[in-house]
This record gives C-alpha cells, sequence and structure tokens, in this order.
C-alpha cells in the first residue's frame, strides 16, 4: 500500500493492482495499469485510476476523479451530487442510468 501524509502529495502506482491512501492535504492518486483501489482523504483530490478495473473514492470532499479505461466503481456514493462531468478532450459524459 502506497501511503500519503498530512500535506499535498503527488501518490503513483505502476503496472499491477494498486492501494492508495491519500491521507490529508490536496493529494494527486495515479493508480497506472491494474485493478487499483485509490482512496482520497480529507482534503481536495485528484484520482486517476488508469486502465484496468478501479475502485476510487474521493472521501467526500471536492474532488476531481477520472477512472480512464476499464470498469471503474465509485466508492463515494456520491454520483447523484455530481454539478458537472466531461471527458479529458471537453465532450460531455452522459451519466444518465449510471448510478
Amino acid at each position: 500500500m502506497i501511503t500519503g501524509g498530512s500535506g499535498d502529495d503527488l501518490l503513483g502506482g505502476h503496472d499491477g493492482d494498486d492501494r492508495i491512501n491519500a491521507g490529508g492535504g490536496a493529494d494527486t492518486l495515479v493508480g497506472g495499469d491494474g485493478h487499483d483501489t485509490l482512496l482520497g482523504g480529507g482534503g481536495s483530490d485528484i484520482a486517476v485510476g488508469g486502465d484496468g478495473d478501479d475502485f476510487i473514492n474521493g472521501n467526500g470532499s471536492t474532488d476531481i476523479i477520472n477512472g480512464n479505461e476499464g470498469q471503474d466503481q465509485d466508492g463515494s456514493n456520491l454520483a447523484s451530487e455530481i454539478d458537472n462531468a466531461f471527458q479529458l478532450d471537453g465532450s460531455i459524459l452522459d451519466l444518465l442510468d449510471q448510478v
């Protein structure tokens, strides 16, 4: 497991199944390829899953989450509270019936 501290951290995994825990602060979590678990902390985090089936939980803060390829799961149960969602190319992301 990769664990961040109380400050703003950049935490990255590699190929394989990584488990990354942000801790406090405004952290950036990058899972890479594999089936990753990305757990945000108390700050406003950025989580990028990469290829593979990822589990991502932003932990209820104002977070930016990008699962990338694969069948990803939102562990925060806050999908109904999303204000805006865009793909990285700027096109609209259709979230209808995704919750």
